[in-house]
């Protein structure tokens, strides 16, 4: 059996800072990525954050809807891999607006992948930052429904009474998921809960629908970024964009050239810009800008980029 675990949790959460870590904490085994992205995002964008054996990007839609079966072939294409070894792991990071339910039901359900996978884990990344706008979405709760594990992304943002005030929603949830705080992207310990033996979730995991409750997709803009980008001019319109329609930006990431080999990432969540990392990459060449959006025309919004600067 290949142990697999199953990464969710909404858009800008930080399943992937998360995913960073648990990876290098398998010290002893090999570890692989299947990579949910929901637009056609170019393999640079997410490839290079998680260093593993292998990497597959499922791009192009939820894995738990219109490209389940290519999830479905990507499963079976690892597990009959030769190559493949006793120690090796599987962990598969869903889109952030993506149902957990029906990838695990698919699982179960399939002749072959119950056979040949043990999903050991599924764990939920809760953007602890977020203002309270993703937890009045229904897929917030079903995300957190299915997990073993929630963990409190960003924590070294908020003040602990809202820590206290999350942990204790998580719970009415999923009174038996563990909990954990991730401060400045590391792992810390298990969260003391405060729940009664007695105590019952508010979403039952066994009657989650095998159907998808993701609702409408979102827009997914992708462009490209040419050698001669102006980082400080694209600073200031992210800046203004971000302050005008932060609400209907789901997430903005994205890799640009610094200088030959060097990039800088990009990430921004609503209203909130992270600090940028510094990357090298040993093939390098055009960089890539992503925002997914809703409520947002996309010929305006790639029309005021190019007022403020030359992305080619």
């Amino acid at each position: 059996m290949i142990p697999l675990i199953v990464l969710a949790g909404s858009l800008g959460a930080g399943k992937t800072t998360v995913l960073r870590e648990l990876v290098e904490n398998q010290r002893d085994a090999r570890c692989h990525l299947i990579v949910n992205e929901i637009g056609e995002v170019p393999p640079s964008l997410g490839d290079f954050m998680v260093r593993s054996e292998s990497a597959v990007v499922l791009r192009g839609g939820c894995a738990c809807c219109i490209r389940r079966e290519d999830l479905v072939e990507d499963l079976i294409a690892f597990a009959n891999d030769r190559e493949r070894q006793d120690k090796d792991v599987l962990f598969l990071e869903l889109s952030g607006i993506a149902d957990p339910a029906p990838v695990i039901h698919t699982i179960f359900g399939h002749p072959f992948l119950a056979n040949h996978y043990d999903v050991q884990e599924v764990i939920t990344v809760v953007d602890a930052y977020d203002s309270g706008a993703t937890r009045r979405d229904g897929l917030w709760a079903r995300q957190i429904a299915l997990a073993d594990r929630c963990i409190l992304a960003k924590a070294d943002l908020v003040p602990n009474e809202i820590l206290d005030e999350l942990s204790a929603t998580i719970a009415e949830i999923n009174p038996w998921a563990s909990l954990v705080s991730s401060d400045h992207g590391h792992l810390g310990p298990a969260r003391p809960r405060r729940v009664s033996e007695a105590a019952r979730p508010v979403v039952d995991p066994t009657n989650l629908s095998a159907q998808p409750e993701h609702g409408a997709l979102p827009t997914v803009t992708s462009i490209m970024v040419g050698d001669r980008f102006d980082w400080g001019s694209f600073g200031v319109w992210l800046s203004l964009l971000l302050h005008r329609w932060g609400h209907d930006v789901l997430r903005v990431k994205g890799l640009v050239p610094a200088s030959p080999g060097e990039y800088v990432t990009i990430q921004a969540v609503h209203h909130v810009v992270f600090p940028p990392e510094h990357v090298t990459l040993e093939e390098h060449g055009e960089g890539h800008i992503v925002l997914i959006t809703k409520n947002i025309d996309t010929e305006r919004l790639r029309r005021s980029l190019d007022a403020f600067v030359q992305v080619n």
